[in-house]
């Protein structure tokens, strides 16, 4: 791991915690089902726990997380 990742607003635990429902439900308004949304869901929260470069601000973050689980979700489609 690198040290971004350690620091504490890079923590696995928080990020699953506050982006997990917010991801699972875009996935699942764009593929309406259930197994699928989870699928998609969990890639999205790898990539964003992998990510090694910082993000601007938390709204930055939130928006990236989006608009990977929404391009995830298409690209499903």
């Amino acid at each position: 791991m690198t040290g971004s990742k350690n620091a504490p607003d890079r923590d696995p635990e928080r990020l699953v915690r506050e982006y997990a429902d917010l991801v699972l439900r875009v996935c699942y308004t764009y593929l309406r089902s259930t197994a699928d949304a989870e699928d998609v869901c969990q890639d999205t929260l790898v990539k964003l726990i992998c990510r090694d470069e910082p993000f601007r601000d938390p709204g930055h973050e939130r928006a990236w997380v989006i608009r990977v689980a929404a391009n995830a979700c298409r690209n499903l489609l």
